[in-house]
């Protein structure tokens, strides 16, 4: 009776093993397939094997291993689906290629960044913040698309190696440009960025934090971890993707393909080591493989319980090109930009060698403008205008055309290029009404241009360290001892606008409005000595505004518009996502 019993829940066992293994083994198909044609990492290999080897969990007390499931030797002969094991010998066959001295010479020459992608060079600090701005963008873009294009396998199938080589050198040069690509490119890209800024600055979770034990939620919210802008919107676009069942990719597949990028890649294996060693050593990585992919899923299944990171939108002490601001309302005219004669072509090729004081998108312009020829013609700003400047703007290629030509005329030295200093340049007088004039190599200045749909915004903020007073000024008694200026190494002046061009409803004649406009007067002689046009009520606003920190000047350089969309479905799935 007993025998009987026992092989009955034998039975009802293996039934239910199968059934987890079917499961298991239909979302993993393709990935397999992938490791049959030779599309997959060493890494990802190792983490498929993990996969496909993983425990079987029963009940809290019952947990099943793959290897008692064995065909010829295992207690539930029957419980493999048909031809797992086949598949499992055919993924060791792959890493047992992948680990060949010429494969291992080949990983390691492409410093991580994928299989059949060509080695790129350590990333200096100027390339490091083009692949970060390049894994924002990707995922962005791949948020966008979702809710009408999720192709199935997103995240696991392979584009093509030519154009990742391409894309990857791109990106090192500054050119962050993916709307030509579709959703299964851009997301082998994101791997391929996301293993390029594992390799340069380190991956996003470090070994300690592996092995402290604790769920990487928990480690998450502790202590943010290095790239957290980047990897909190992944883990967010994730979770969408598994939401999306054309994808047929669930939160333990994407950790598959995932968790490599976000880990310290594996040591490469010794070279002298005996069949013991090698077999413990391959037991431990096949364990932390799993772990990690475990660890992963779970992060991409509570992604709405992650702590955001912070995203620095107020100009403060900790920007070197900034420093501490307390600005008060400014009466700069700064939306009415001379539309004189211009030199927009010399203006551009100066201002591209300004030591990275001004970014697009986040871009510098100095990398950009090797696009363009450095600008040494007019003809290359121009094209720089359409391509870049009005890249996100939704009208015509007529309405274009009108934005750039009003752009020659404005986008200048005099004009919307330096807002800020354009202004106090024409307008900064002392009480009696006489010029003072800025020493503009004495100034420091960062602009941020933001490209929007209707056109693009544009902010500066500078500081004026040099002014020289017109003879016979109250200020002459301020000016430096056998030196016709007035100087302070920590600033004169400090001041900033914000402004949006917006091209939409007529680009020969766009709309300029003034979003911020700051000024703060440093030196205590000049704030009596210099005009202020503010009437009393603005005086009392300011300084009630400047006490409650309502003054504050945002950055629009930064992430903080940066955020993964959210459809009504998958708001529905999710009530807690914010």
């Amino acid at each position: 009776m007993s025998q009987g019993r026992n092989k009955k829940n034998l039975n009802v066992r293996t039934s239910l093993i199968q059934e987890k293994l079917k499961i298991r083994y239909e979302n993993l198909a393709s990935v397999i397939q992938d490791a049959k044609r030779g599309s997959l990492s060493l890494e990802e290999l190792k983490n498929l094997k993990s996969e496909l080897e993983s425990s079987v969990k029963l009940s809290d007390s019952l947990v099943v291993q793959v290897a008692e499931c064995h065909p010829a030797s295992g207690k539930y002969k029957q419980a493999l689906p048909k031809g797992y094991q086949l598949d499992i010998t055919a993924v060791d066959k792959a890493i047992s290629r992948a680990q060949s001295p010429q494969s291992q010479a080949q990983q390691l020459s492409e410093n991580s960044i994928g299989t059949g992608i060509k080695p790129i060079k350590k990333a200096t600090q100027e390339k490091v913040s083009n692949f970060q701005f390049a894994a924002l963008e990707l995922i962005k873009l791949i948020d966008k698309s979702l809710a009408i294009n999720a192709p199935e396998g997103i995240f696991r199938q392979a584009a093509n190696t030519e154009l990742l080589q391409k894309k990857m050198s791109e990106i090192q040069q500054g050119k962050i440009e993916f709307g030509d690509m579709n959703q299964i490119e851009r997301a082998d890209l994101l791997k391929h960025v996301l293993r390029k800024l594992r390799a340069d600055e380190g991956p996003i979770f470090t070994k300690q934090q592996f092995e402290q034990g604790k769920s990487l939620l928990e480690a998450w919210n502790e202590s943010l971890p290095y790239n957290s802008k980047v990897a909190y919107f992944l883990l967010k676009l994730m979770n969408k993707v598994c939401q999306k069942p054309e994808t047929k990719m669930n939160a333990s597949n994407l950790a598959v393909v995932i968790a490599p990028c976000l880990f310290p890649e594996l040591p490469p294996a010794p070279k002298k080591i005996s069949s013991q060693e090698s077999l413990e050593l391959i037991k431990k990585h096949s364990a932390d493989l799993g772990k990690k992919n475990i660890l992963v899923a779970e992060l991409i299944t509570n992604a709405h319980l992650l702590k955001k990171p912070e995203m620095p939108t107020i100009i403060s002490a900790t920007d070197k090109k900034i420093g501490f601001f307390k600005p008060r309302s400014s009466t700069l005219n700064v939306s009415n930009p001379n539309m004189g004669s211009s030199h927009v072509q010399a203006d551009f090729f100066r201002a591209a060698g300004a030591d990275e004081n001004i970014s697009i998108n986040g871009i510098s312009l100095k990398l950009l403008s090797n696009q363009f020829n450095e600008f040494k013609t007019e003809s290359d700003v121009l094209d720089f205008f359409e391509k870049i400047i009005l890249k996100d703007f939704t009208g015509t290629e007529a309405e274009k055309k009108n934005a750039s030509s009003y752009l020659r005329k404005t986008f200048h030295q005099g004009g919307l290029l330096y807002p800020v200093t354009s202004a106090l340049a024409t307008q900064l007088k002392d009480r009696q009404g006489n010029d003072v004039t800025i020493m503009g190599r004495s100034r420091e200045f960062k602009i941020s241009i933001e490209t929007t749909s209707s056109g693009f915004r544009i902010q500066e903020y500078c500081n004026v360290k040099k002014l020289i007073p017109a003879l016979g000024s109250r200020l002459s008694k301020y000016i430096e001892e056998d030196q016709p200026y007035i100087y302070s190494e920590g600033g004169l002046i400090k001041a900033e606008a914000t402004i949006e061009i917006d091209f939409s409803k007529d680009s020969s004649h766009p709309s300029l409005i003034v979003e911020s406009n700051h000024m703060e007067i440093l030196h205590n002689g000049l704030k009596d000595a210099l005009a202020d046009y503010r009437s009393l009520g603005q005086m009392i606003v300011d300084f009630f505004k400047n006490i409650f920190g309502k003054n504050a000047v945002k950055d629009i350089s930064s992430l903080a518009s940066f955020a993964i969309t959210e459809d009504s479905e998958d708001s529905n799935a999710n009530k807690m996502m914010p």
